[in-house]
């Protein structure tokens, strides 16, 4: 009898303590993540914004909310940390005609911009990333005692360097136009001046919530933020230039796009004036995504194999 109760007592004792010393490297088993987003995205530029001149959030032209996704690797470092890669596709647009704001309005620019992003970045959670824990090995009186079992929430920061392409287009009777290629402020015609690059960086700045369902899966919300060393996502920057010798050096239609003004109050059109302000070259531009993930964990059964000997891996 005694020798029973000893095998009883033995047997809960494995039943609580082995798997908890065991699962406490999940993360390490567990390291290699895929995941997949998709959601919303917003440009922060020159274009649209609030009734008054206006910075921050007062300025998104909430009207040109458009659309994103997103693909990437994590690997994680620790239970804290993760390196990650990730390629992007944003569609960004602005529009003069979706603002109070009078100026703007009387402006009359829109643009659509289609971003594709590369991101490195390192990733610190405050809540650790925890991977619930198995019950199956675990006895059905005791299981709602175990600890770690059940979804596990973890939120995260990142930071890192992004590198993307874009390509400003705007529309004349139904028909796009890359806007880089027109010169819209001068650009190679100005004193000094060259047309800007297509592919340029960005300080990217996320901020994410996971739920962690089982050891493989789980899904998620992330914000992420692209503060851009560029001022032309939009193609809108500094003033403008002299609309007739951008007519004779790019044509008509460079023309049309660089200055698209409407009549002011008194009826009187200024198309062709040079000097005047068409954007605020004080201010580079930044772009913004809301999306959903879907993560997947894949095991690391050789990394397992050699750091846990022949114990299971469960």
């Amino acid at each position: 009898m005694k020798n029973s109760a000893l095998l009883v007592l033995f047997s809960i004792t494995l039943a609580f303590f082995f798997p908890e010393t065991s699962e406490a490297q999940l993360w390490y088993r567990y390291r290699h993540e895929f995941f997949m987003g998709a959601g919303a995205s917003q440009m922060l530029g020159d274009l649209g914004g609030a009734p008054v001149t206006a910075k921050g959030l007062q300025a998104v032209n909430w009207g040109s909310t458009n659309a994103s996704a997103m693909m990437g690797y994590r690997y994680k470092v620790s239970p804290r940390a993760a390196l990650r890669a990730s390629m992007g596709w944003m569609r960004l647009s602005g529009n003069d005609e979706l603002t109070e704001n009078a100026g703007r309005r009387q402006r009359n620019i829109s643009v659509r911009t289609t971003v594709t992003e590369f991101s490195p970045m390192v990733e610190i959670y405050l809540i650790s990333d925890d991977i619930p824990k198995g019950v199956k090995y675990r006895g059905k009186y005791f299981r709602h005692r175990m600890s770690g079992v059940g979804v596990r929430a973890s939120l995260y920061v990142a930071t890192g360097l992004t590198m993307f392409y874009y390509n400003p287009t705007a529309q004349i009777n139904g028909e796009y136009y890359n806007l880089r290629d027109m010169g819209t402020e001068g650009q190679g015609l100005r004193p000094g001046s060259e047309k800007y690059s297509t592919i340029d960086f960005a300080l990217p700045v996320n901020l994410g919530l996971k739920l962690n369902f089982d050891r493989y899966w789980s899904v998620g919300l992330e914000f992420g933020a692209r503060y851009t060393a560029t001022d032309y996502l939009d193609d809108v920057s500094t003033s403008y230039y002299n609309n007739d010798e951008i007519r004779e050096a790019y044509g008509n239609i460079a023309a049309q796009l660089a200055d698209r003004r409407l009549p002011n109050e008194d009826g009187r059109v200024v198309q062709g004036s040079e000097g005047g302000v068409r954007g605020n070259p004080g201010d580079n531009d930044a772009y913004f995504y809301f999306q959903f993930h879907v993560s997947k964990r894949f095991k690391s059964y050789g990394r397992s194999r050699r750091s846990m000997g022949t114990r299971p891996t469960f």
